[in-house]
This record gives structure tokens, sequence and C-alpha cells, in this order.
């Protein structure tokens, strides 16, 4: 009809959808590549001294880099308490958690022994306040000694670590000698063969008063080498500079002989010879 507005149809909107969200990403735990274990220095009397081997120069003591282990965290996780909430008037009593390996029979702790590492030398004092927190924590023996075979496990390889380094420490020592022979005037640079023949010389011409073969002589021999390796005297520079002055002592040449002093009738034909003028 005239005047009257048009109908115009609702416009229903569209529903929208949406996307799926995308997945976290996963990520990748990448296990941590073993670590090699640290090769254990040779022991001082396995390396030969530079009296004895006599190298050419430039030879030096390997070194062995030692990386620290890395050790993981341990969390640790409180235990709660659990309290007891009674009614008005009373107080509230907290009940003490029970320690899952608690004995149900009482312990004579004073007649247990522990059972300790060979290179661990229990002291009476720790172990009586050790065996005093295993008593109040309701530890069994088993547990109480188990925790000690965890302390032999440490202990033992803190010996041994100790052991390596100081060993290690002691061929670097005898290393940096060998350096500083390589670098002396004296016995090192181009003279250094020559000057350690003579030493060596000097170390065949004192190392024994039997001949070379017998049984005394290789006796003799071995506890010369015991001690030049022991004391590391065979790479030290001032050991084999005094050989080496002794060899150059020898070598020197000898003055010759001055006659004594001539006699009164030098010149003069004694009077009781056969040729004496009658």
């Amino acid at each position: 009809m005239a005047g009257e507005e048009p109908i115009v149809a609702p416009v229903v909107a569209s529903p929208v959808v949406e996307a799926p969200a995308a997945p976290a990403p996963v990520e990748t735990v990448v296990a941590p590549a073993p670590t090699a274990p640290v090769e254990a220095p040779k022991h001082p009397s396995e390396i030969p001294t530079l009296l004895e081997s006599l190298k050419a120069p430039g030879a030096e003591v390997a070194k062995v880099e030692i990386k620290p282990t890395e050790t993981s965290a341990v969390e640790v996780k409180p235990v709660e308490a659990k309290v007891e909430v009674k009614p008005d008037g009373e107080e509230p009593k907290t009940e003490e958690p029970k320690a899952e390996n608690a004995p149900e029979n009482p312990i004579e702790w004073d007649t247990f022994k522990f059972e300790f590492a060979d290179n661990v030398k229990p002291q009476d004092d720790k172990v009586a306040a050790f065996t005093e927190f295993a008593r109040e924590n309701n530890l069994t023996p088993q547990a109480a000694q188990k925790a000690v075979g965890y302390f032999n496990e440490a202990a033992t390889a803190f010996v041994a670590e100790q052991a390596r380094q100081q060993v290690q420490v002691w061929n670097d020592t005898r290393g940096e000698w060998r350096k500083q022979v390589l670098a002396d005037p004296m016995i090192g640079g181009a003279g250094h063969l020559s000057a350690m023949g003579v030493v060596a010389r000097v170390r065949d011409m004192t190392i024994s008063d039997a001949q070379p073969g017998t049984p005394q002589y290789e006796k003799d021999a071995k506890e010369v080498e015991d001690f030049l390796r022991i004391t590391g005297a065979g790479d030290h520079p001032a050991f084999l500079k005094m050989l080496y002055r002794a060899g150059a002592r020898l070598d020197e040449p000898r003055q010759p002989t001055i006659p004594p002093s001539p006699t009164k009738n030098n010149g003069k034909r004694p009077s009781n010879s056969l040729y004496a003028s009658k």
C-alpha cells in the first residue's frame, strides 16, 4: 500500500567458526652426552727420568685435563605434619610423622658395629654421633649401614682423586724441570746431547764398584734408578749440571809432572861409582 514502509527481511549473520588452536610445540629433550672418564696419569715410578732415557730435546710429560663433574640437584620435599582439630576448649595436637622404616623392636645400638671401607678410619666420636642420629630417627640397622655405604663410596672416590691429582702435579713438576734442562746454557741448547753424554759417562763410572752384568751391579743400578725416579733427581737441572761439572773436571788435561829438586851432587859422579876418579 502507498505510504507504508517496505518490509525488509532480517539479515542472519553466518556463525563464525574459530580455527582450532595450533598444538604447542613439543620440546625435544636431548640426553646429555656421556662424559668420558678422566684418564689416570702414569705413576712417577713408570716414567724414566731424563738422565736414564737421554731423549732428544722436546720431550715433555703429557698433561691431563681435569674436567669438573656435574652434579644433579636433588629436590627435597618438606614433610607436612598432620594437625588434629579438637572441639572448643581443647588444644590441637600435632601428630609427628612416623618414619616408614621405624623398627618394631628396640635396637641395641651399643653393640651394633658399622662396616667401613678399608681406606676409611672411623673416629669414635663421629660414629657415636651418627649412631645417636639413627636412634633418634628410628632407622633400622640396614638403613643406617646403607647411609654409611654411601659415605664409603664418596670417601673412596675422594681419596682416589686426591692421589691422582698428586701424581699429576709431580709429573708436571718433572716436566718443567726437563724444560729448564733443555733451555740451560750449560747442558741445554745445541750442545744438549753432547753434555748429556758426559753426564751419562759419569753416572756409569760411579753407579757401582762391580762389573757390569754381575748381580751386584744390577742391584746397585736398580737402587740408583729408584732414587732418580722417586726423587726426580734425574730430571733436575742442578743435579745434571753437577754431574756435568764432574765429567768436565775429569776431562781436563793433567799438568806435567815437575821433577823433584836436584840433589847436592847434581851433575857430579858419586864417590862410590865405578867410574869415580882415583
